[in-house]
């Protein structure tokens, strides 16, 4: 089996940890030869100490990162997939955000890049524990293009909403993105195409795993993609009445009490 995983809200706990319980299920899929790919909009550079601490640089141990948008091998340490922004749609996004004065961020190997220092890049930073650069001429002096342009209101998710509403209404300017909710305070915009869920169809693929024998937990709006495209489609017990909609079955616990560890014990062990 393949075992597709988010992180905030499903493996992590609301510590931003691994619980010890999460931890013990791993190591025995992992031991009994079952494939682990961790799924999340995090940037791969705040994603390498969790394959660190999970003892995830072994064969059959993949990220999917950015949404969908990077997969990476652990082993090998490599990039094999990579479906980054266009140019134009990053302008564009930048654009319409300032016309809206919404907080506005992307990426780049090594950092999040925003233009100056406030609660919505302290905040995030804290989440995620990414390191911060701070770039005025965003979305100029960029060095390289970035997988996805992230939005963020602490307060009104309203607001968020109509912007996404307002994008996807220009479609001939944007181009073609795609746009979710990772959590009510965070809007995000990737590719065209782009989704956990294809990333899932993929690497599938890629290693030659029927999508049957793939597991996709998640509790988000951005693991939807992910819980109908696996197999076996999990929502933690934690996810909102929408999430669980599109899953086949709802675990018992929540994210605080092993609820990964549940889904690997009744369906991968």
């Amino acid at each position: 089996m393949m075992i597709f995983l988010d992180l905030d809200g499903t493996l992590l706990n609301s510590q931003k940890e691994v619980s010890a319980g999460n931890r013990k299920a791993l190591q025995a899929a992992r031991e009994q030869g079952h494939q682990v790919v961790l799924c999340s909009g995090r940037p791969l550079s705040a994603m390498k100490q969790i394959i660190k601490e999970l003892d995830l640089q072994k064969p059959g141990c993949f990220v999917i990162s950015y949404n969908g948008a990077l997969i990476y091998d652990c082993h090998k340490e490599d990039v094999i997939f990579s479906a980054p922004l266009t140019k134009r749609e990053v302008d564009f996004l930048f654009a319409e955000a300032d016309k809206e004065l919404l907080y506005v961020q992307t990426y780049d190997t090594n950092y999040l890049l925003t233009r100056r220092d406030c609660p919505e890049v302290r905040y995030y930073a804290g989440l995620t524990d990414i390191q911060v650069k701070l770039l005025p001429t965003l979305p100029q002096g960029m060095e390289e293009l970035p997988y996805k342009v992230l939005f963020i209101d602490l307060k009104d998710h309203a607001r968020l909403l109509q912007f996404k509403e307002k994008i996807e209404l220009q479609e001939q300017e944007a181009g073609h993105l795609n746009g979710f909710f990772s959590c009510p305070q965070f809007l995000e915009f990737v590719r065209e195409g782009v989704s956990k869920g294809s990333a899932i169809r993929w690497l599938s693929q890629y290693l030659g795993v029927p999508l049957n024998q793939t597991v996709g937990v998640g509790d988000s709006d951005n693991d939807i993609p992910m819980l109908e495209t696996a197999g076996i489609s999990v929502a933690m017990q934690n996810a909102d009445a929408e999430i669980k909609a599109h899953a086949g079955y709802v675990t018992e616990h929540d994210c605080d009490h092993d609820g990964v560890a549940e889904v690997i014990e009744r369906f991968v062990l």
